[in-house]
C-alpha cells in the first residue's frame, strides 16, 4: 500500500520538477549550460558533503570508511566518476539545452522517461523484467511524453 516510501517519492519528484523550472527561467536569462550545470553540481557536492558529515558525526559516530564499504576499490571509483561526467554531467547539460527549446512543462514529460531508461537498461544489464502493471505504466509515460512534445511544437 501507500506509505512513507510513496511519499518521499512524490516530493523527490516535485522537487526534481521545481529545479528543471527554475534552471530554465535561470537558463533563458542568458547563462551558459554548463558553468549554469557546474555550479548546481559544485552546490549539491556541498550539500552532500554536509549530509554525509551529519551522519558520520550524529547518526552513526563510527569510522568514514563504514558509510562506504567499497571507498578503498578502484572499480568503485571509475564507476562513481564514469557516472559523474558520462550520463550525469551530459545528461545534465543536454537537459539544460533542452530547456531552452521547449517549456518547462514539457521538459519535465519528457525528463519522466527516465524509469523507462532505467527499466530497460536494468533489463539488459541485470536481467530484470517488468510485470503486466510495468508496461501499462511505461506505455502511459511513453504516450504523454510524445504527447506533449507533439503539443509543444504546435505551440511555437
Amino acid at each position: 500500500g501507500f506509505n512513507a516510501g510513496d511519499l518521499l517519492s512524490l516530493g523527490a519528484a516535485a522537487c526534481w520538477s521545481a529545479s528543471i523550472f527554475r534552471l530554465g527561467v535561470i537558463s533563458r536569462r542568458g547563462l551558459p549550460e554548463v558553468p549554469l550545470q557546474a555550479a548546481k553540481t559544485f552546490l549539491l557536492c556541498f550539500l552532500y558533503a554536509g549530509w554525509l558529515m551529519v551522519d558520520w558525526l550524529v547518526v552513526r559516530r563510527g569510522s568514514l570508511q563504514s558509510l562506504w564499504p567499497g571507498w578503498a576499490s578502484p572499480a568503485a571509483w571509475a564507476l562513481l566518476l564514469f557516472s559523474a561526467i558520462g550520463p550525469g554531467a551530459l545528461g545534465d547539460i543536454w537537459m539544460q539545452r533542452a530547456s531552452n527549446s521547449v517549456s518547462a512543462a514539457t521538459a519535465n514529460i519528457i525528463l519522466s522517461l527516465e524509469p523507462l531508461f532505467a527499466a530497460a537498461f536494468a533489463g539488459v544489464f541485470l536481467g530484470e523484467r517488468l510485470g503486466r502493471s510495468g508496461f501499462v505504466g511505461g506505455g502511459l509515460i511513453f504516450g504523454a511524453a510524445l504527447l506533449a512534445g507533439w503539443l509543444d511544437k504546435g505551440d511555437k
